[in-house]
């Protein structure tokens, strides 16, 4: 998971399709299904048939809409989790497609809607490594991970994909905001809770709160920002 080709929108060198794809062959496959759908989840196609020509037509469909070129990174990128982040957990996918839209050093804020019953977080494993990554960063995990003495930890590699985002940003460009983690109730989670910032708790009036923040560390308002108006659902790319 923490290798750079691990990526939405490739296929070719890249370790976790390969290795899917090799279990796979291991255990047999005569015939599949696939299902392709949109931002309003009407399909735009099915592919069915042989397993890997089937999920490659099925991909490059996909590729066709859900790869967004941009014109250059951003400053500041607003994303939402859509609606796969029920936990923070699942709003790790929003931050990780927003990469290829942050500058180097810049700021990403993050809205979504925890609506998960269970844990608005994630499992006990997900918040003991976030842990980790929130009070000594990506390196010092990334680190953590590959030493000998680390007990491979289901969920681990959910935090791989948050630490990827803060390889290109600090822990604190980044603000996220989830009307169900209070003020003060964000303990273990890297980035800075946009709630802090504003007494109002509409997503409109976060976000400008989280904006008028970053202007004020910069010095400036001479900045950029980019609207990943597709959340997660898309990849962004400089063309």
């Amino acid at each position: 998971m923490g290798h750079p080709d691990s990526r939405d929108l490739l296929l070719e060198g890249n370790p976790v399709h390969e290795e899917s794809l090799a279990f796979a062959k291991m255990a047999g496959s005569d015939f599949i299904v696939n299902v392709t759908l949109d931002h309003a989840f009407k399909i735009t196609g099915i592919y069915a048939g042989d397993m890997e020509a089937a999920h490659l037509a099925a991909f490059e469909m996909i590729r066709g809409y859900a790869k967004i070129p941009i014109e250059s990174e951003a400053d500041i990128v607003v994303t939402h989790a859509g609606f796969v982040g029920i936990n923070h957990y699942q709003s790790a996918k929003a931050a990780f497609a927003a990469i290829g839209a942050m500058k180097e050093n810049g700021y990403l804020i993050s809205i979504a809607n925890y609506t998960d019953k269970k844990d608005i977080v994630g499992s006990v494993n997900y918040k003991t490594v976030l842990a980790i990554l929130a009070n000594h960063g990506s390196k010092a995990l990334v680190k953590l991970l590959h030493s000998p003495d680390w007990p491979f930890t289901p969920d681990q590699w959910q935090v791989q994909k948050w630490a990827a985002a803060f390889d290109k940003i600090p822990l604190d460009h980044y603000y996220h905001y989830a009307p169900q983690i209070e003020a003060g109730r964000e303990a273990g989670l890297p980035g800075i809770n946009a709630a802090k910032l504003t007494d109002k708790r509409d997503y409109t009036s976060v976000v400008k709160a989280a904006i008028e923040d970053i202007y004020r560390r910069e010095g400036t308002r001479d900045l950029t920002i980019l609207y990943l108006s597709d959340g997660p659902y898309a990849i962004p790319y400089v063309k």
